[in-house]
This record gives structure tokens, C-alpha cells and sequence, in this order.
């Protein structure tokens, strides 16, 4: 018996040991940050995150299925997450990580009475979504209409006190498949570029009555479906593409599966000079949601 227990011991000591030197060997970016539950504001390396999970899948023997959303625009009455609810649940449900992948929430257009007020409750809507699935492992990538001051103070708190929630400021990687909101496509292609673009949102008012209005009367005409024309596939990849060679070193060693969202121009599989592109489309009225799934490969 005293034999057996060494041997355990002994094994459960290699296992540790080699999760100490897959997280000492990780490298760390300052577009990656993971606010995780055991620190504040703790830059955990990209890619010792990476082995580390999939260290663990393989331990299991089994591949890790995964889905993504984005530009749910919560709180915002555009939104028409209603209609795709319980599709999203069902995903999560049968998911092992599911990436919120921004644009989440609405702030600027939120129906409620103050961006403060509208923070509160994105974060309770989060907070009860992960709590329904709690075997699922959820990464929160912030988005344009989610870099606002209140809401991103919230999300970072729920994050050290969730176990299965991490929130990522700019990307999150797995295997070859990288996940960021897109606003690059807007912004500009650098990281420069999108910092000062996000800026403009940090300390974002709710707008008012007659701005809404106007908005629903966009909406109303369906003039929104312009971003069809205006965003296509190949100028938005040409631009996220560029954006990634000046932001993220050894991209092309190490990224084959681009995720993204803001466009609003659902499409999936799209290859481009080496990457294949995803786009996740909008769950705003009259436009096209396209949620996807995916696996974590050995």
C-alpha cells in the first residue's frame, strides 16, 4: 500500500512539474491580457495558455468542442438576440470552451437610462449565462461597443471571481485558431490605430432620445444592410490581415484560423493569402447571426 501511494505521488509530482515549466516557458504580449480569478491584471502568457489546455484535452483523449458568437448588441432594442437564444444556450450547453468574441453589449444604444446602469446589467447577463453552463470554459474578447470604462471594470471583476470566465482586451489563442473582435477593419491596420479608435468609446454616453430614434428609423428602412456592401470579404480579411502581421509576432507560424466579428458580414471557411477567415455576422434585426462551432485539434 505504502508502495502504491509513492507511485502516485510520484506521478501527480511529474504532473505538476511539467504544468510549472509549460507556464514559465510562455511568452507574453501586451495585446494578450487574461484577467484571470487568482490575480489582478495578470498577463498570462499566449502561449503556455495554449499547451496548458491542450495539454489536459489530450490527457483526456478527446478532442475539445468549441463555438463563438459576437455583436449580440445586447441591451440595445436593434438587438433581435431573442430570436437566437436558445440556439446559443444549446451550444454552450454541449460546448468545452465557448468564446464571447465582442460587441457583446450595446452601451451607446442601450434602452436603459444610463451607460452605468447598462454595465450592471450586461454583467449580470453574463454572470447568469456562464452560470448555466458551468462545465463550459468562457473567454469574453472585448469588442469596440464592450471598451467602455464601467462595463470593462465589471466584466474584469466577474472574471477573478468566475472559475470557468476569462476576459481577454484584444485576442485569445487556441491551437491555430485565433479570436478577436475585428475592429481593426474600422480602425485601421495597427494596433495603434485601434487603441485610438477604442478610445473614443471609453468613456462612452448613452445616447438620447432623438439619436434612438433615428437609429430605429435606420433600422426601421433596413439601411443598415449596407455594411453588405460596404464591408466586403476580401477588404475586411486584406485589413485584418495587416493588422495581425504588425501586431502579433510569428503569426504566420503559429495562426491558420482567423474568428471574427464587427463587420456584420457573416461568412465562414474564406481562404486568404495562407489564413482562413470566419466571420460570426450581427443578431441585429434584419441582418445575419452565424454562430460557429469548432475543434481544439491535437
Amino acid at each position: 500500500m505504502d508502495f502504491r501511494l509513492a507511485i502516485v505521488a510520484y506521478i501527480r509530482h511529474l504532473e505538476a512539474a511539467s504544468q510549472v515549466k509549460l507556464r514559465s516557458d510562455a511568452t507574453e504580449t501586451a495585446e494578450s491580457t487574461c484577467i484571470r480569478r487568482s490575480a489582478t491584471d495578470h498577463k498570462y502568457g499566449k502561449v503556455g495558455f495554449v499547451l496548458d489546455r491542450l495539454k489536459r484535452t489530450n490527457n483526456r483523449g478527446r478532442m475539445r468542442n468549441g463555438g463563438v458568437i459576437s455583436d449580440l448588441h445586447l441591451l440595445a432594442r436593434r438587438s433581435d438576440f431573442e430570436a437566437y437564444g436558445p440556439e446559443i444556450e444549446e451550444a454552450a450547453e454541449r460546448a468545452d470552451l465557448f468564446v464571447l468574441n465582442g460587441d457583446i453589449v450595446d452601451l451607446r444604444w442601450t434602452s436603459l437610462p444610463t451607460v452605468d446602469a447598462a454595465a450592471l446589467e450586461a454583467a449580470k447577463w453574463t454572470r447568469l449565462f456562464i452560470g448555466r453552463h458551468p462545465r463550459c470554459e468562457f473567454h469574453y474578447v472585448c469588442g469596440n461597443h464592450d471598451h467602455v470604462r464601467p462595463l470593462i471594470a465589471r466584466l474584469e471583476d466577474l472574471a477573478r471571481s468566475t472559475p470557468n470566465l476569462y476576459f481577454h482586451r484584444e485576442h485569445v489563442r487556441f491551437d491555430d485558431k485565433l479570436f478577436l473582435h475585428g475592429d481593426a477593419v474600422s480602425a485601421g491596420a495597427s494596433s495603434a490605430r485601434v487603441r485610438r479608435f477604442r478610445s473614443t468609446f471609453y468613456n462612452e454616453q448613452r445616447r438620447g432620445r432623438l439619436g434612438n430614434r433615428l437609429y430605429d428609423l435606420v433600422t426601421g428602412l433596413q439601411l443598415h444592410k449596407i455594411v453588405y456592401l460596404t464591408n466586403p470579404k476580401v477588404r475586411s480579411c486584406r485589413r485584418m490581415l495587416a493588422y495581425l502581421e504588425d501586431t502579433i509576432p510569428n503569426v504566420r507560424k503559429t495562426v491558420r484560423h482567423v474568428y471574427f466579428g464587427h463587420t456584420h458580414v457573416p461568412f465562414s471557411d474564406f481562404e486568404f493569402k495562407g489564413f482562413t477567415f470566419h466571420n460570426t455576422g450581427s443578431a441585429i434585426r434584419d441582418l445575419k447571426f452565424n454562430m460557429l462551432e469548432f475543434e481544439l485539434e491535437e
